[in-house]
């Protein structure tokens, strides 16, 4: 019997407190969308992120295209998904803000990665639905085997396409590497497909032209009151963004990896370590 529970990871975290007490064999993957749990009886899901059927057949569709093409070959150390110069809390107060449309599924159609039909797929669903179709070709679980209580077996399952999706990433930060030059000493900030910088006309129109030369649709947005506060752990952006005629504050804030999922992970992980050095 297999059951998916809309449930919070700490609810997964419970669900995995109470195979181990009662010692029986189990499997347990963790995705960044759900937790799975399989017995020889039953298997149970915890769904962390709920997708609609267009996501899954936007992937469905990207996954036909790349299984035909050669896989590019991506150093994933080398990565950037974004890059700022910030070293001390700064205010600025008025800021342009380029965004790329599309980015990763632009970059995968206009080098033949996937088919115009795919891509015209693909943009008509909403941005985060194209984010998350396109992010499906990464997609990797952690999987463990517990018997007793205890982890005897643990591997990670990477799916075969991820390199298209990192291919995708690579060549979003060279064009942002190319804006930021474009931008010199007005350049502030990059975040995966947008570009902050101080405002000029001369400078937002040679972005914009470098932009459409590459063939993506963008959009150009002006944010006011827009202040960097260095904390410990993290930078910290506040900025006013217009929205529906009103501005309105807008905090950003570089990630931090803790989430619920992660951590379950992690007390799994743990939990094997302890075992073999006892």
């Amino acid at each position: 019997m297999q059951r998916t529970n809309l449930l919070r990871g700490s609810n997964a975290r419970a669900y995995m407190n109470y195979l181990k007490k009662i010692g029986v064999p189990f499997e347990m993957f963790i995705s960044n969308y759900q937790v799975h749990f399989k017995t020889e009886l039953f298997d149970k899901k915890f769904v962390h992120s709920m997708q609609g059927n267009r996501v899954f057949a936007c992937y469905a569709k990207i996954k036909k295209d790349v299984k035909t093409k050669p896989i590019p070959d991506i150093n994933r150390e080398q990565l950037s998904y974004f890059v700022h110069d910030f070293k001390a809390d700064r205010y600025v107060g008025d800021v342009i803000n380029i965004d790329l449309k599309s980015a990763y599924a632009t970059i995968l159609y206009r080098d033949g990665y996937i088919t115009r039909d795919t891509f015209d797929y693909i943009s008509k669903g909403t941005k985060q639905d194209r984010l998350v179709s396109v992010g499906m070709l990464a997609s990797r679980k952690q999987h463990f085997k517990f018997d007793g209580g205890k982890i005897v077996f643990n591997d990670e399952i990477i799916s075969e396409f991820s390199n298209f999706f990192f291919y995708a990433v690579k060549r979003t930060s060279e064009i942002m590497a190319d804006l930021k030059t474009i931008c010199g000493s007005r350049y502030l900030f990059t975040w995966v497909d947008g570009i902050y910088m101080l405002p000029d006309p001369d400078t937002v129109k040679q972005c914009e032209d470098y932009v459409e030369q590459c063939g993506f649709k963008y959009t150009t947005e002006q944010l006011r009151e827009f202040e960097v506060k260095i904390e410990q752990k993290q930078v910290r952006v506040h900025f006013l963004k217009l929205s529906k005629g009103e501005w309105k504050p807008k905090p950003f804030t570089l990630p931090l990896v803790n989430s619920e999922f992660k951590r379950l992970m992690i007390e799994a992980i743990l939990s094997k370590h302890k075992t073999k050095s006892k």
